[in-house]
């Protein structure tokens, strides 16, 4: 097992601290995991279209987060920039259907959608280009955690 050092602020610690029935390290890793496979199962459940993957990684592109807690508003910024710039269109989607399917989507497949834009926007800005099925592969691949 390779390690990883990672810190954490006060809130964190408080939270780890109230569960002091085995090691923080061990309970850390085992919630990293159960989100990890959470974020899979719930990005599957949405059964997003190439074309709404498109849009979503268009509209998010350049978009920072902060703050963890502002995944949960990830439809919000689908839909302005819907309205916008008229990315259902330009895709070819149905941007009523899609925001609706993202403001129901549970955290970790927001969390999921968000993991997957990073990506694929770390690639481009190298100057890698993405395939239609690496992306569809984005959606739908099964990391071994």
């Amino acid at each position: 097992m390779n390690k990883l050092q990672v810190y954490i602020d006060k809130e964190m610690q408080d939270f780890f601290s109230k569960r002091n029935y085995a090691p923080a390290g061990r309970i850390a890793r085992e919630m990293l995991k159960v989100m990890a496979i959470s974020m899979q199962e719930e990005l599957k459940k949405l059964n997003l279209t190439l074309p709404e993957t498109k849009l979503i990684l268009d509209a998010l592109n350049g978009l920072l987060i902060t703050d963890p807690a502002q995944i949960k508003y990830l439809w919000a910024e689908i839909e302005d920039t819907i309205k916008l710039d008229d990315l259902d269109k330009k895709w070819g989607v149905n941007g009523e259907e899609l925001v609706s399917k993202l403001r129901n989507a549970s955290l970790p497949a927001l969390y999921a959608i968000w993991d997957v834009a990073q990506r694929f926007w770390a690639k481009s800005g190298k100057g890698e280009a993405w395939t239609d099925e690496e992306i569809e592969k984005l959606l739908t691949e099964e990391e071994r955690v």
